[in-house]
């Protein structure tokens, strides 16, 4: 290509200055957009793996060995308060509620609620006029509560 090709080429390309500003002012919104969703629902998916071991260890814990004649629901508390260690940050909350199931077992219903967040902050529940709700995960296991003196 010869010195009148280089010339036509930048004929041909003069009108068109600056588009590729525009293209990248009107796509790096949406890229950045699309990437901070993805880095949320990452980070609610290991809240969730998180939550799910620390409920179940927890409720192993605290339910299965009774103190004395502990209720169920205080067990509840005993779970709750356990868990809201762990899980107390900006946006989130934890609850944690038993059923009684056939046989004197006891099912503990733990329930993790979260706001999705922007950079530890919860976002608040409309943003950029889209509405942003409430994150709601659960994790239940049933327990046979040891009595003293039972036997099997």
């Amino acid at each position: 290509m010869g010195l009148k090709g280089a010339a036509s080429l930048a004929a041909q390309c003069k009108g068109e200055s600056g588009q590729m500003m525009v293209e990248v002012a009107v796509c790096l919104p949406v890229m950045i957009s699309v990437a901070l969703i993805v880095i949320n629902c990452l980070s609610y998916n290991a809240r969730c793996s998180a939550f799910d071991a620390r409920a179940n260890d927890a409720i192993r814990s605290f339910a299965s060995t009774r103190a004395g004649n502990e209720s169920a629901e205080a067990a509840s508390g005993r779970i709750q308060a356990e868990l809201a260690q762990s899980f107390s940050g900006s946006g989130e909350s934890v609850e944690v509620r038993s059923e009684a199931v056939s046989m004197g077992c006891v099912r503990y219903v733990a329930s993790f609620r979260c706001r999705p967040s922007l950079g530890g902050q919860a976002l608040p529940e409309s943003f950029f006029g889209l509405s942003c709700p409430e994150f709601h995960h659960e994790t239940s296991l049933v327990v046979n509560p040891y009595q003293a003196g039972d036997f099997l």
